[in-house]
């Protein structure tokens, strides 16, 4: 019964038609092609490999100020729990976590923002079983250099994790693919700053075609943008002065269209357009105290909120002798809780 099933017995004469003997070839020949490419294929492989033998590379442009070592060392020195991250309360556990790690790491200014990243991140993964886009590396015999996916490699050892997964790239790739695959990968993910962009764009038109002879139609196929943001990194790119690129390392230009904008306008016309940005009016604090106020206690009281916040500078903008300069001070620690 169980031959008649799979079709390996037949009632009647026994014998095989020509058609159904032509339909049996062209199977059997189907299959072999289909093995014959998969033996041949040079397409990327996915498989878990081990953290330890994955080298990360300093030239990424997301540009994450902490590296792998300090990355390992913290994990050793706070060990993250795993049965925390995965109960109920688990925002509770971070909570804390976070605040213990900021006041004793050592870490400060963009290294501190990149170690809290990556505990929110690992926090938000909870094991390696649950990483749904694999990082991506390039082989090389018994080491894999990272080509994208630093965060997802830190968050792993975070968790403890000492595999995880991975695409291979197993050909040779030259620089301005690495860049090029980087560009594509960190663009679309987690928000890149716009100094990270802009740098990384200017990598990849220094490794190809050059400045002058890249155009704004070449760069937008190049990096997979619409025309009009092509535009706006070549302006930015070819300006001739430096402030335009200082303003945008320091942060104090976020926005591409804005950058693009200032590419227009005169050296000292940039620089005053920053040192007037650099001086906002504050707004108007919504609470406000009527001038009998205790001035002296309530100043103790912020002086002491502040400390225990880790925020003790955020003040000394304020005038804490007088009844508005108390509000504003109140609703920027508001803000900063």
């Amino acid at each position: 019964m169980a031959a008649k099933k799979l079709g390996l017995g037949r009632a009647g004469t026994g014998k095989v038609s020509a058609q159904e003997q032509k339909s049996s070839e062209k199977w059997t020949q189907s299959i072999k092609s289909q093995l014959s490419v998969a033996s041949t294929s040079t397409a990327p492989l996915s498989k878990s490999i081990p953290i330890d033998y994955v080298l990360t590379d300093p030239d990424n442009p997301r540009k994450l100020a902490i590296s792998k070592e300090e990355v390992t060392k913290f994990a050793q020195k706070y060990p993250f729990s795993k049965k925390s991250i995965s109960a109920d309360n688990a925002d509770v556990w971070i909570e804390h976590y976070i605040e213990d790690v900021t006041k004793t790491c050592g870490f400060t200014g963009k290294k501190l923002g990149d170690i809290i990243s990556i505990i929110e991140f690992a926090a938000a993964l909870k094991s390696a079983e649950r990483l749904v886009h694999p990082i991506s590396v390039l082989k090389d015999e018994t080491t894999f250099h990272l080509i994208a996916g630093e965060r997802r490699l830190f968050a792993h050892i975070l968790l403890g994790e000492t595999h995880i997964s991975a695409t291979i790239q197993s050909r040779t790739m030259d620089r301005v693919e690495i860049d090029t695959l980087q560009w594509e990968e960190n663009v679309h993910r987690e928000n890149m700053t716009l100094w990270e962009k802009v740098d990384r764009v200017r990598k990849i038109i220094e490794a190809t075609d050059g400045f002058e002879s890249t155009s704004v139609t070449k760069l937008s196929k190049r990096i997979g943008r619409g025309r009009a943001e092509a535009q706006r990194y070549l302006a930015v790119l070819r300006y001739p002065h430096k402030i335009l690129i200082e303003a945008i390392e320091q942060g104090k230009i976020t926005d591409l269209k804005k950058a693009a904008a200032l590419a227009q306008l005169s050296e000292q016309d940039i620089r005053g357009s920053l040192e007037g940005e650099s001086r906002p009016t504050p707004p108007k604090p919504s609470v406000r105290f009527s001038r009998d106020i205790n001035t002296d206690g309530l100043r103790k009281v912020l002086e002491a909120a502040a400390q225990n916040l880790g925020e003790s500078t955020a003040l000394s903008e304020f005038d804490l002798n007088k009844p508005a300069g108390l509000a504003a001070a109140l609703e920027a620690l508001v803000r900063k809780v």
